[in-house]
């Protein structure tokens, strides 16, 4: 059985004098998130789109079977599965398909630490292609907060938990700390996304590495020259989630 792999930017050494290149940002998104899908004639059921359901955040791991068709004319195999989130894994034979013959994928999600609305993609290459998936899954469906959730840490986004979703700040005020917990198994280093978030806004948390199940703060700063007269919105990385889930709202009062 093949195992899901995630995609990797490596620069190779130029002969001689080391170089670096410059990868422009467009090129680096594609490679994170495929926009287009090589139309070489593989089909997944029910349209690519896979539903989860409403599961428990306390719930086990969830498996589904996926069926994809080959409509090629030529026979096909998957090379391998890259997903869009590390909650969700993936699983393949890696054994060849003939033309109007299908196959299976494997997926297990994990809720823990999920609670939301979950949409997360996962891209199947196979030899038809070497540049673009063959296919996208869509994975959706709701994941509730579990019953053992401590009700002083609502909301989270992947395994960061936290007091408020939002933060509210005095017109006259330039920090704010909001407690945040780390309930995954590895240790997280969380600061502001700079390349979604606007201007003039910065955050990390106290401690800056929080291990497992520490808790600790996220500290927010404002800029003085931020304009306080219109929506602010900051992002989250360093937190395994789609960028509409790291977003947290800044209210100036």
């Amino acid at each position: 059985m093949g195992v899901v792999a995630f995609g990797a930017v490596v620069a190779l050494p130029a002969q001689g004098r080391a170089q670096i290149k410059i990868i422009p940002q467009a090129t680096l998104q594609e490679v994170a998130t495929p926009t287009h899908t090589a139309q070489v004639g593989i089909e997944i059921e029910a349209g690519g789109v896979v539903q989860l359901g409403v599961l428990n955040e306390s719930d086990q791991p969830k498996h589904l079977t996926v069926r994809w068709l080959n409509r090629s004319g030529r026979k096909a195999a998957i090379t391998h599965i890259r997903s869009g989130c590390g909650c969700l894994v993936a699983n393949h034979d890696t054994k060849p398909i003939g033309s109007g013959e299908s196959g299976t994928i494997g997926l297990v999600f994990n809720p823990k630490g999920r609670s939301g609305n979950v949409n997360h993609k996962v891209y199947l290459y196979t030899t038809l292609s070497d540049e673009a998936p063959s296919a996208v899954i869509e994975v959706v469906g709701e994941v509730k907060s579990g019953e053992g959730t401590n009700p002083l840490w609502p909301h989270s986004i992947g395994v960061l938990r936290m007091r408020t979703g939002s933060v509210a700040i005095g017109s006259d005020e330039r920090t704010v700390r909001i407690a945040v917990r780390n309930e995954g198994s590895t240790p997280l280093v969380v600061r502001h996304d700079r390349r979604l978030s606007s201007q003039g806004i910065a955050a990390h948390t106290e401690p800056k590495v929080l291990a497992p199940s520490q808790e600790g703060d996220l500290v927010v700063e404002l800029s003085p020259t931020v304009e306080t007269g219109k929506p602010l919105m900051f992002y989250l990385e360093g937190v395994d989630a789609p960028p509409r889930e790291r977003k947290i709202e800044l209210i100036v009062k």
